[in-house]
Formats: C-alpha cells, sequence, structure tokens
C-alpha cells in the first residue's frame, strides 16, 4: 500500500481501482508483488484506467503505453513501433537461441541481430537508434559494454511476440 500511494503520486482513483482490484482477485495479488510488476500495473492505471489480468498483458499494456508515449507527446518521427517491437522480438529469440538466458550481448551482436531483421522483413530503419530508444525506455540497459533486456519479462514477453510473428498470429 506504501508503494501504491508513493508511485500513483496521490492520484487517488489510481489508488482505489488498484486496492479494489487486487482484494478481489488473488491471482493478480500475487503477480504484483514485484516492484515491477506494480509500478507498470500503475502506470498502465494512470493512462488507460484499466486492470489487465495476468503479468503477459500487464507487460504489454506498459510497453504499448511507452511506445504510445514516444508517438503522441514526445512526437518523434523516428519512432517506428511496429519495426521497433519486431527488432526487439528478433532479439530477444535471438540472445536466448544464442545464450539461452538474458545474459549480455555486445552492441555489435545486437546490431547484427537487428541488421538480420530488417533484412528478413524489408524495411528500413536506422538500425542505432533502435538501439538507443530501447535504451531509453529502458527496455535494454548497458552495463559495462554488454546490454540486456532491463527485466527478464521483456524478454520473455518478447520472445513470446517473435513466436507469434512466426506462427502468423
Amino acid at each position: 500500500k506504501e508503494f501504491l500511494k508513493k508511485y500513483s503520486e496521490g492520484r487517488k482513483t489510481v489508488e482505489s481501482k488498484i486496492i479494489e482490484a487486487i482484494s478481489s482477485d488473488e491471482r493478480l495479488k500475487r503477480k504484483i508483488k514485484t516492484p515491477l510488476m506494480l509500478s507498470r500495473l500503475i502506470e498502465i492505471v494512470k493512462s488507460d484506467g484499466e486492470i489487465p489480468p495476468n503479468e503477459g498483458l500487464i507487460i504489454d499494456k506498459f510497453i504499448q503505453s511507452l511506445y504510445k508515449r514516444e508517438i503522441v507527446e514526445k512526437k518523434d518521427a523516428r519512432f517506428d513501433d511496429k519495426n521497433i517491437h519486431r527488432m526487439l522480438a528478433h532479439l530477444a529469440a535471438y540472445s536466448l537461441d544464442e545464450k539461452g538466458t538474458n545474459a549480455g550481448l555486445t552492441e555489435n551482436e545486437i546490431l547484427n541481430s537487428f541488421l538480420r531483421c530488417k533484412k528478413e522483413y524489408g524495411f528500413e530503419i536506422d538500425v542505432t537508434y533502435v538501439l538507443e530508444i530501447s535504451t531509453q525506455l529502458n527496455l535494454l540497459e548497458k552495463y559495462d559494454d554488454k546490454f540486456v533486456f532491463a527485466h527478464q519479462s521483456y524478454q520473455d514477453y518478447y520472445n513470446s511476440e517473435y513466436e507469434r510473428m512466426i506462427l502468423g498470429i
């Protein structure tokens, strides 16, 4: 409750909506026990006013809200949400195939993954920009000379998005 109060920034409707949801849904309560999931849920409720029913949808809605912010609020003309999403999905699958976990990848490994994705889908986008914006959005983090997904949940989410792309879903 303290975390919720602090990060909802005094928005009582956000607080009460989340408290009501977790009081009536034990599964949701278990899912948001981590600060990451609770903070993501708070951001979603602040922007959309809705509460996704599971962890995957919480991550999806949160990432979509980041994309929306770049397009609508920041008006970043270079931000191409569909292709950036594809590239991060491709990167998640590549890193899991190559490393088996959310292990660090060098800048060159990431840029090469992005270039392969560009070639596969035939779209134009600056791959260094994709790495830069993904880091600014805190989807990827840099530690020393390696990049990782900022949270394992992000890598899992993007990997499942890659699987959906492959299956055409």
